[in-house]
């Protein structure tokens, strides 16, 4: 009885290890699908934009988290007016 159940786990596992590559190679594929089919459908912005694009990660590197709200020190507010 415990050889069966040792079979059965093993098949299981052998077939979720098979699964993945699948999924990953299907989802890569339909990403690609997608992207083709944005960038010919938004051909002129993107040509038009290209070096703007180029700058997109350079920007997220150098943000800044301190330069918007809520990461700094909690900032004084001033008193109502009634003193």
């Amino acid at each position: 009885m415990s050889a069966t159940h040792h079979e059965h786990a093993r098949s299981s596992s052998r077939a979720s290890a098979l699964g993945r590559p699948l999924h990953i190679g299907l989802m890569l594929m339909v990403a690609a699908i997608v992207g083709f089919v944005l960038l010919r459908e938004h051909w002129d912005q993107v040509a038009g934009n290209w070096a703007l694009l180029l700058l997109l990660p350079l920007m997220h590197l150098l943000h800044r988290h301190g330069a918007h709200g809520g990461h700094g020190k909690p900032v004084d507010k001033p008193a109502s007016g009634k003193e």
